[in-house]
């Protein structure tokens, strides 16, 4: 079928230092743009440059790429070349050795024209006025990075038109004023000002939030979106509840497109940006406090791939920038003041067929990876290599066989120097690119072999399609003493609410059994019979492990899993609940009822609109119930379920939730 494994053109080649999933993305003939509803003429991006260490806004670094012009997307292959970033990462060298680039699509009318050079984000623009302070000395602040947040529900005010959202940042809105780098921020004035102007006219208050999303985000005209259900778990109280004005809350919505691309890849700057506005905001708030206030902020994000062991950048980042802001309240705090405690859910792949291991120390691994039709995305799997010392390898062979050829198709990528490499080839089918192998890896890190395929069902146009069904893949690693290769399929089922469907790949083996005798779902992994196919290790890659190099006290990072059952007795952990793996130092931290019982799944919580409410699960509903815990003290916790032996449920749990009145 003129199948062909072949090195990556040198004028079509991306910078090497571009993250690997937008790479294949931003290729001239990706449609991830058209396909998430941003087209070329209101489009530009942003890209943020990190160093091992994850981001750090106290540094310049960011800059605003070139905007996409009306030229053909075809005529873009050359958008994240080596030549036109090359000079502009020199520039950097001082501040981040060997960066690496991520990307973020945004609607042209949300970025700030002033911040298109080598500058500092101003996110710490100075806030004007007295009323855009809580009233009262707050007891902790809230903080949520989500989508979808009705930020004028009636669960989130003080009294008919007050508001306890002392300011939001809606990161794709169309851009007024100028204290953020893009998107728009509502100060509790505005919001206040906008909903005494309009009443009890909630749809007038969805238009000013609303706009400026390209097509694609209509998540607050659905029934339930998701960032309002999470901030009301987490916060929500009725407007005449006394303690509304000390606990205020401060949130992100990320850009759609952020949110449609599930792998995480445009994740990273908006969600680095968004935590760092969350805390300079909130040091902001306590300026005239005695004792700094205590922060928490909720992240129901989930990713499933990259390096682990703590190692990923963003939770580097995480670490990086609580730490910043520890030290930035002992400026204005003689005592300092506590770390923030950011509360990441554990994740919803323990069924998802997503990951498998390879034998220990074996220096091979090939399993089948199974597409499905119709998809209109682009598939996603990550190998990562761990060595013995840190010793990379020197050469790895990629082996693939598409579902309709008994041929493989065979590459061996030798490593070139240096302590990083980065190499790529392409898979083409009738001479058309329909996939990508890369690899990279840096000093001291494992090496992570990516493979993309393109969408299964490209839609209308010639473009070649990836076909459905089974493809086997297979890595060989030379010139070095394996420990262990895991596999990861990164998500691609797009949430509800946009304008593609994504179908979700999964891994094949004949081994795997998902079901007992009995018919019943298997949740943990049987001795017998064995399969690479593996529930443990599906942890939230962004709660893998600690950091060595923070210190005992900046206890930050807490997982939250999911539990099912009312009976404080006979509570389970939720069938989709991640299981984290417990040779890689990864733990679950706590967790929280998301499912009433095994067939009556969710929690109920707000509505997109005030008056409603709507039903979710997951551990993104589990997290925000131990946050509301861990900051107004609502509920009880039970047992240490580690001591028990149930290691997914996690070192405590939260009683279970009692239904609250949401008028």
């Amino acid at each position: 079928m003129g199948y062909s494994l072949v090195p990556e053109p040198a004028e079509e080649a991306p910078h090497p230092r571009l993250e690997p999933v937008s790479a294949w993305l931003f290729r001239g003939r990706s449609r991830f743009l058209k396909a998430a509803g941003l087209q070329q003429a209101e489009t530009a991006l942003f890209t943020m440059p990190v160093d091992a260490r994850g981001f750090d806004p106290s540094i310049g670094g960011m800059w605003r790429n070139y905007a996409l012009m009306d030229l053909p997307l075809e005529e873009k292959a050359h958008y994240f070349a080596a030549e036109p970033l090359e000079d502009n990462l020199q520039l950097l060298a001082s501040d981040i050795p060997a960066p690496r680039v991520y990307v973020l699509p945004l609607p042209r009318d949300s970025i700030n024209p002033d911040h298109t050079g080598l500058e500092r984000p101003d996110i710490g623009a100075p806030l004007t006025g007295r009323e855009a302070l809580p009233d009262t000395p707050p007891k902790a602040i809230i903080g949520i990075i989500d989508h979808g947040i009705n930020i004028f529900h009636r669960r989130f005010r003080t009294g008919r038109f007050g508001s306890r959202i002392a300011s939001a940042w809606m990161q794709s809105a169309p851009r007024e004023g100028d204290r953020l780098p893009f998107g728009h921020e509502w100060l509790r004035r505005d919001i206040v000002a906008a909903q005494e102007a309009h009443g009890d006219d909630e749809d007038a208050l969805l238009r000013l939030i609303s706009r400026g999303a390209a097509g694609m985000d209509r998540s607050l005209e659905h029934r339930v979106s998701h960032g309002t259900h999470i901030l009301d778990l987490a916060a929500g109280m009725a407007p005449d509840d006394p303690r509304g004005d000390a606990y205020p809350i401060i949130a992100v919505t990320l850009p759609p497109s952020v949110t449609r691309e599930t792998s995480g890849s445009m994740l990273a700057l908006p969600f680095v940006l968004g935590l760092e506005y969350i805390l300079d905001r909130a040091r902001r708030y306590m300026t005239e406090m005695a004792d700094p206030a205590p922060v928490f902020v909720n992240v129901s994000f989930g990713l499933s791939g990259g390096p682990r062991r703590g190692l990923h950048r963003l939770e580097q980042s995480i670490h990086r920038i609580a730490e910043r802001h520890v030290s930035e309240l002992a400026k204005s705090h003689s005592n300092g003041g506590p770390p923030p405690r950011i509360l990441v859910a554990a994740g919803n792949r323990n069924r998802a067929r997503g990951h498998s291991q390879a034998a220990p120390e074996t220096a091979q691994m090939a399993v089948v990876w199974h597409l499905p039709p119709a998809d209109r995305t682009s598939n996603f799997l990550e190998c990562r290599i761990e060595t013995r010392a840190n010793r990379p390898p020197s050469a790895i062979t990629v082996r693939l066989k598409p579902p309709d050829r008994d041929q493989e198709l065979v590459r061996r990528m030798e490593r070139s120097g240096g302590t990083g490499w980065s190499e790529a080839s392409l898979i083409t089918r009738k001479g058309a690119a329909i996939g990508r192998v890369s690899i990279q890896d840096e000093g001291g890190q494992p090496t992570i072999v990516t493979v993309a395929l393109g969408p299964t069902d490209p839609g209308p146009g010639s473009e070649a399609a990836a076909l459905p069904g089974d493809w086997r893949i297979g890595v060989e690693v030379h010139g070095a003493r394996v420990l262990r290769i895991d596999t990861w399929i990164l998500r691609d089922d797009v949430p509800p609410g946009f304008r593609d469907n994504g179908r979700q790949s999964t891994l094949v083996d004949q081994a795997y059994r998902d079901r007992d005798d009995r018919g019943f779902p298997l949740d943990d992994d049987p001795e017998q019979p064995f399969s690479q196919i593996r529930r443990t290790g599906t942890l939230n890659a962004l709660a893998t492990g600690a950091l060595p190099q923070a210190p005992a006290t900046m206890q930050i990072l807490e997982t939250v899993g999911a539990y099912r059952g009312r009976d404080p007795g006979a509570i389970l952990p939720s069938g989709y609940s991640a299981t984290p793996d417990f040779l890689q130092a990864e733990r679950i931290d706590s967790s929280a009822q998301a499912d009433r019982s095994a067939v009556l799944p969710g929690i109920r919580a707000a509505g997109s609109r005030s008056a409603t409410t709507a039903v979710l699960d997951g551990t993104s509903v589990s997290t925000p119930q131990v946050l509301r815990q861990r900051a107004l003290g609502e509920g009880e916790w039970l047992r240490n379920m580690i001591d028990a032996g149930n290691h997914r449920l996690g070192a405590a749990i939260l009683s279970p939730r009692q239904e609250r009145g949401r008028r």
